[in-house]
């Protein structure tokens, strides 16, 4: 279910529910819309269904530092306002879209696989996942939303459990909703991740390692599924500055040279 765009969220509000089979894309329209928001760029991709879905617009945007530190948006209103901007200048054309999907940052998410009682009804997998819920997250139920997926094998059965601090998420919908969208859903970035790098069918252990422009979030999985995740506090950032100061630049030429170069020893 991960892998078809599932809602993240809890039980009780209209926007976070339980369909397992909710997919990016809104029976009403062909367009499917993802924004990728972090501390310094906004990235937004446009796919049109069909028999393939296919790319028709995208774009990115870089953002001055303080809008959005540690993935909390500190200025919802300026950040909603470039999140405009953004889709107005796609390539190659404007995206006219009110639903959006949006990612949520892993440094304030949580992600576990728990073991359930094999051939579980609904109600006692959620029984469970609750009961579980305190022990592997630093959160009471009441201060999260939660949402998870069952996986069933042969032998033993188990549900990936993601959670997020409500603050967190309902910052989120405020600001995409101060742009004028609806969010219809709203996904941890390692989840993501994962869905786009795996082959559906892919079975081996995986080491996985996004470096991002403030942070490296580094995931393992095993059978497609998320084992492990971390955010870590090393980026392409950082680089970008080792490069500035060893070779006297400025650190916009040392973005561009890494860019252009890479970190190749001799070149």
């Amino acid at each position: 279910p991960w892998r078809n765009g599932d809602c993240f969220g809890d039980h009780s509000t209209d926007l976070f529910t339980r369909q397992r089979t909710r997919i990016m894309f809104s029976f009403s329209s062909s367009l499917a819309v993802g924004l990728d928001i972090s501390d310094l760029v906004l990235r937004v991709v446009a796919l049109h269904r069909g028999r393939l879905a296919r790319v028709v617009a995208f774009q990115e945007l870089l953002l001055p530092a303080g809008l959005i530190v540690e993935g909390e948006i500190r200025e919802p209103r300026v950040v909603a306002e470039r999140l405009r901007i953004l889709l107005d200048h796609a390539t190659p054309r404007r995206i006219r879209a009110r639903t959006v999907s949006a990612s949520l940052p892993d440094r304030r998410t949580f992600v576990k696989l728990i073991s359930l009682p094999k051939a579980a009804a609904p109600a006692q997998v959620e029984k469970t996942v609750l009961a579980q819920l305190t022990q592997h997250f630093p959160f009471s139920p009441e201060d999260v939303y939660l949402d998870w997926a069952e996986i069933q094998t042969k032998t033993q059965a188990s549900a990936v459990v993601a959670t997020a601090p409500r603050p967190l998420v309902d910052q989120y919908v405020t600001t995409l909703r101060l742009a004028g969208f609806e969010p219809a859903a709203l996904e941890m970035e390692s989840l993501a991740i994962a869905r786009a790098v795996l082959a559906a069918d892919e079975l081996i252990p995986t080491f996985i390692v996004d470096l991002g422009g403030t942070r490296t979030t580094a995931l393992v999985t095993v059978n497609g599924v998320i084992q492990f995740s971390s955010s870590l506090p090393l980026s392409g950032g950082q680089f970008t500055h080792v490069v500035a100061e060893v070779l006297h630049i400025s650190t916009t030429d040392a973005e561009r040279l890494k860019v252009l170069y890479g970190l190749t020893r001799g070149r």
